[in-house]
């Protein structure tokens, strides 16, 4: 007849505990105690053995009161229930004086009753602390009491003759008590996860407690025996032993860190529902299938049915909707990202697969379907630069500015990544159009992702829609919208482009260079095109190379590094192919100055890929070309695209000062498109840069444009460059303007054609 410890209440975390000598000891001390003390028990139940089971019990009660301090389980506020609890229980040990005070009562019963009602408040508010708002243990708390209550009244109470009925009460008060301990205990222990082990020690005392209590009030009520005999005894101190195991596991001195794996019902509704359920309703059949012993017997029967029934009513109730609500759940986990609360792509498919069903079906009238495939400009490189987290943020920022623009019927889905689809009606491109501006003017807004940075988003836009009278499957139009998508970023980002046949094709084109390009780059069958850079008076000399990239295909013929740069950078190629094309330029300008001697100065410039800058390893990759190809590190001119420096990332800066440390000349390509600071090239000086193509190819054609070139070269020299370099020149007028604007060294087909060789012939001197 004693409650006992259970589980803390306040989320704590679980770190696996390190199994300590007295986590092995205590426990093996204890079961000898019990077992020990059974046998006196056994042998001497009047003797000793009665002095044994005082002692044993005193012992576990003590132990479990003072468990969770030594253990310094927290909060120790909360805890110190369980151990007033249990020093209740040890008082009820002591008090063993067979007096009644407060009619029925013995002190005994005062001290067990009280010991109940701290432990019973203490399980209620963990049961609740641990998610059971629904209060659903409170329900089958409270029908477990009503239904144990009843089995007790028609199996005992009932039958009743000469026994007082208050004598019989105070005897059956305590197993309804114990199973609502047991209830309380199960709910514990399907939500606690790092004190179910200690919860299932305290099941085994209240269901012991239970099972005794219930043959002690038989006994005594129908046999009139209060004292049962050594089995029951013993009995006792099992349960007792379970308490005393259950308030001293280890586990109750590891919930000092909140962790919210451990605390977290994953399952709204379990199967001790439907067992509570059954175990409440037992009595009721029972109630059908023993007579009654009169007209109270019918009515105490009827009104603890009636309560108890409608008590399993409630209880189904809330359980079908716990269930309802679980399944909702479930499927809008399924069909939405966590991230943005946006459908997700499973949703996106199941929609669009709807969308097109209805327009195929000609009894359904329905407008054409238009599909909006966006990407955030740039979003790596902001992941890199600032943190997952600022990502995250931008694309919760996506999330929350493009729904407002929509109409109802429009679905705004997270692809994946940082790729977003509109699925909408149209009824002409021009509101496709503008759906389309309206979503990036959206977006474009600055916001703040950390305290004094603000980000603007740049979002590129693909798009693709059914046309009449045509079929459309949602693979196509998702492919479709894909494509014109990067075509938006291939033309420069922050734009919408349609899809056409045109984009189809070039498309086919892309995928067919896709499919031989990573073979090409990994048998090395790249090569070098090398074209003569002159400098000097007039330009008159030829004092190095460019090196750019030169792949002619079997099938494909000659294809331009603007087409397969890309697409390499794009399938993680670049750094091979930078790799590759850094040895062969290495060794191209030692067999170049080992032919001319008398040039000692001759040079090479190759282009560094923006993936290989961020690559620490890289000018060790750099030194070693050199030392394989005996050639100083003065020799090879690394160039960098001027977009790698937009937002440069920590690695990159970290990897340029090493490269101008080790003596590797750096220069600036294609200078003048607005992407890389100035702050750039004051705190990181460069030796060389190099202008961009698109503005000496009209030089000669718009008058304004050498006035351009004289600006730029004039901020150029005012931030300590000297050399500045053009490039890709066809024109003598290109060619007198640059001079004349003090531009440094040129090349191009105006100076002569590139050679495909490693070892190419210097060409000749131009007058």
């Amino acid at each position: 007849m004693n409650p006992a410890l259970g589980a803390r209440t306040t989320p704590r975390g679980h770190t696996p505990p390190t199994r300590r000598t007295t986590d092995r000891v205590i426990p093996a001390l204890a079961t000898l105690l019990l077992l020990l003390a059974s046998t006196l028990i056994t042998f001497d139940p009047e003797g000793v053995g009665h002095t044994a089971s005082i002692i044993t019990n005193l012992i576990f009660f003590l132990g479990a009161a003072a468990g969770p301090i030594l253990l310094r389980a927290t909060p120790l506020r909360s805890w110190i229930q369980t151990s007033i609890a249990c020093a209740l229980l040890a008082c009820t040990v002591l008090a063993e004086s067979e007096e009644t005070i407060f009619g029925q009562f013995t002190p005994a019963d005062l001290f067990f009753l009280a010991s109940y009602a701290v432990l019973g408040t203490w399980f209620a508010r963990g049961a609740y602390k641990l998610g059971s708002h629904d209060g659903l243990a409170r329900l089958d708390a409270a029908a477990s009491v009503i239904g144990s209550t009843l089995t007790l009244w028609i199996c005992v109470l009932a039958p009743l003759n000469e026994t007082p009925l208050a004598s019989g009460l105070v005897w059956a008060i305590y197993p309804p008590l114990d199973f609502v301990f047991l209830v309380l205990a199960l709910h514990l222990a399907t939500d606690a996860n790092v004190l179910r082990t200690s919860l299932r020690w305290f099941m085994v005392c209240a269901a012991a407690w239970t099972f005794l209590d219930s043959a002690t009030a038989y006994l005594a009520i129908v046999y009139d025996i209060t004292t049962p005999g050594p089995l029951i005894d013993i009995g006792y101190l099992i349960a007792h032993y379970a308490l005393f195991r259950s308030a001293t596991h280890p586990s109750i001195g590891h919930t000092r860190t909140r962790t919210h794996s451990n605390w977290t019902r994953t399952h709204p509704l379990r199967d001790r529902g439907i067992a509570l359920i059954t175990l409440t309703i037992s009595p009721t059949i029972l109630s059908t299938l023993i007579p009654s012993f009169g007209t109270v017997d019918t009515l105490t029967r009827t009104i603890l049915i009636s309560i108890l029934l409608t008590l399993i009513f409630i209880r189904l109730e809330r359980s079908m909707r716990a269930i309802t609500r679980a399944e909702e759940h479930s499927r809008h986990q399924a069909t939405h990202d966590s991230l943005t609360g946006l459908a997700n792509r499973a949703a996106l498919l199941s929609e669009l697969d709807n969308r097109l069903a209805h327009r195929a079906d000609p009894t359904i009238p329905t407008n054409e379907i238009a599909v909006l495939f966006i990407d955030c400009d740039d979003f790596k490189q902001v992941n890199d630069t600032w943190g997952h987290a600022v990502g995250d943020q931008l694309l919760r920022h996506i999330a929350t500015h493009i729904p407002p623009h929509l109409h109802p019927e429009d679905l705004l889905c997270r692809q994946g990544g940082d790729e977003f689809v509109i699925i909408t009606t149209y009824t002409d491109h021009a509101h496709i159009d503008h759906l389309a501006r309206t979503v990036s003017t959206a977006c474009a807004n600055p916001t703040t992702i950390l305290p004094g940075h603000q980000h603007s988003i740049s979002l590129s836009i693909g798009i693709a829609h059914t046309t009449p009278g045509q079929p459309a499957t949602t693979d196509t139009l998702l492919g479709h919208a894909d494509l014109a998508m990067y075509e938006a970023k291939q033309r420069g980002r922050g734009r919408h482009i349609h899809f056409d046949t045109a984009l189809a094709h070039r498309a086919t084109e892309r995928a067919t260079i896709a499919h031989h390009l990573g073979h090409a780059i990994n048998h090395n069958t790249i090569t070098l095109e090398l074209h003569p850079i002159h400098a000097g008076p007039n330009h008159q000399h030829t004092h190095g190379w460019q090196a750019l990239p030169h792949w002619h295909h079997s099938t494909l013929g000659v294809v331009p590094p603007e087409r397969f740069l890309p697409i390499a950078e794009e399938f993680g190629l670049s750094e091979t192919l930078s790799t590759n094309m850094l040895t062969q330029a290495a060794t191209a300008i030692a067999d170049l100055r080992a032919t001319h001697p008398h040039t000692p100065d001759l040079y090479i410039r190759i282009n560094i890929a923006a993936d290989h800058l961020r690559n620490p390893d890289f000018p060790r990759h750099a030194r070693h070309a050199c030392a394989t190809a005996k050639i100083p590190h003065h020799a090879l001119h690394l160039e960098i695209n001027e977009t790698a420096l937009t937002q440069p990332q920590p690695e990159t800066l970290t990897t340029l000062d090493q490269l101008r440390n080790d003596g590797f000349p750096l220069g600036i390509d294609g200078f003048g498109t607005g992407h890389a600071p100035l702050i750039t090239f004051i705190r990181r000086p460069f030796h060389f840069v190099k202008l961009a193509q698109e503005l000496t190819n009209n030089l000669d054609h718009d008058p304004d444009a050498p006035r351009t070139i004289r600006a730029i070269v004039s901020l150029l020299r005012s931030l300590g460059i000297t050399h500045i370099a053009a490039q890709s020149i066809e024109r003598t007028q290109q060619a007198t303007i640059l001079l004349n604007e003090g531009i440094d060294s040129v090349y191009g087909p105006h100076y002569g054609q590139p050679t495909h060789t490693t070892v190419p012939t210097p060409p000749a001197q131009t007058t």
